[in-house]
């Protein structure tokens, strides 16, 4: 059970998160915990992620970007780890979409 103070105020995902992007995520997701050796089935599952997600993967160095609402607290937007490559550490390079297909470009 979480602690109350885990409340979200926002979802992390929208309910219904469409093609093409839901196939993406669980792509992504499926490789990343393949990787890690977390199997899909694993009654644990939820908390190796947690515990994973919270030690930002062993990163020496975590960034969280906020939000500023000028009426009242930050909201935070997302996190990043930065890191260097360890040898002998399993590594995943997921997928990317095509840029033409995912980015617009406006103006001259």
């Amino acid at each position: 059970m979480s602690d109350p103070g885990d409340e979200r105020e926002y979802p992390m995902y929208p309910e219904q998160l469409a093609p093409p992007y839901r196939d993406r995520f669980s792509a992504a997701a499926a490789q990343r915990y393949a990787v890690l050796g977390i199997e899909r089935d694993d009654p644990d599952r939820p908390q190796k992620i947690a515990a994973l997600n919270s030690a930002a993967f062993g990163a020496p160095v975590v960034l969280f970007f906020y939000l500023d609402r000028t009426t009242g607290p930050l909201v935070l937007y997302c996190g990043l780890s930065v890191g260097f490559e360890k040898e002998g550490v399993s590594r995943l390079r997921t997928g990317r979409a095509d840029m033409a297909g995912t980015v617009s470009f406006i103006g001259g």
